[in-house]
């Protein structure tokens, strides 16, 4: 199976480091980019639950809730997606873009791709150039 041999090379790659650093923003990155292998080779069950995962892991940063949402509204859940984004609200970072996605849904199709912020959770989760430790 190519998604399984692309995820288990991704792991094998990532974890180790993560772990020495034992930094919490490096394993929520791990569980979101699995996410993103899995929805991009169709598996977008088990895709939600590594989103989910990495959200629970670091839900300070706004980007992972959005792309969550962004998931369910690409799979036509729009209720999911909103209620991604309304529980991104109780958190203090996050929650000015999560509004701003919020509001903005409310048009047809306003939504991004699933992995639009890829670059940029990178940047932020990756402890030798991000913030996030």
């Amino acid at each position: 199976n190519e998604t399984g041999v692309v995820a288990l090379d991704y792991i094998k790659k990532v974890l180790p480091e993560g772990r020495s650093l034992n930094s919490i923003c490096m394993i929520s990155n791990v569980y979101y980019n699995l996410g993103l292998i899995f929805y991009n080779h169709g598996f977008q069950q088990t895709a939600k639950s590594y989103l989910k995962t990495s959200v629970d892991l670091d839900p300070e940063l706004s980007f992972l809730h959005v792309e969550l949402a962004n998931l369910y509204f690409n799979d036509k859940e729009f209720e999911s997606g909103k209620e991604a984004l309304k529980f991104c609200l109780q958190f203090v970072s996050p929650k000015k873009h999560c509004q701003d996605v919020l509001d903005s849904i409310e048009k047809p199709n306003t939504f991004d791709a699933v992995g639009v912020f890829k670059e940029v959770v990178n940047a932020y989760q990756y402890p030798k150039q991000g913030s996030c430790q």
